[in-house]
């Protein structure tokens, strides 16, 4: 009954989200007014990431160089980020119901609500980065030492 009536709150808020001024109420309207707008954040934080992931794919389609496999790794894996934190932001604006199989409601809390999959994503970016800056450094003492 609480998920739907906040479900109900969040679509109303969907539809006037530009159109009115008013204040609101108590507590819970004031939660649910910041969860609204964060989502929305992250919803255009997304996007911008993914349009920008998707230009550097693009231009490293098109140029030839060595480093362009560790480049290309990280923009999809930020690309792949940005898509999951546009997926966070729905799931929090129209809540899905977990499923009732005891298995499948442990995994999807694993992954999605307690958020492993971001923690991982988020690794791997590390990860990545911390290899594209080895091979930079290699590729900078071999100059200098030739």
């Amino acid at each position: 009954m609480k998920q739907a009536k906040q479900t109900t709150y969040m679509q109303e808020k969907m539809e006037s989200a530009f159109t009115t001024t008013e204040a609101p109420l108590n507590g819970n309207d004031a939660i649910a007014d910041a969860e609204f707008y964060t989502s929305v954040v992250k919803i255009i934080i997304g996007i911008i990431g993914i349009c920008g992931n998707l230009m550097v794919l693009i231009i490293m389609k098109l140029q030839t160089h060595r480093g362009k496999f560790l480049i290309c790794t990280q923009a999809t894996i930020d690309m792949l980020t940005s898509i999951v934190f546009i997926a966070d932001a729905f799931s929090r604006l129209y809540p899905p119901s977990i499923p009732q199989h005891p298995q499948l409601g442990y995994y999807y809390c694993l992954i999605w609500h307690y958020g492993a999959l971001v923690f991982l994503l988020f690794a791997l970016s590390t990860y990545n980065l911390v290899a594209i800056s080895i091979e930079r450094y290699v590729v900078l003492v071999s100059k200098l030492i030739s």
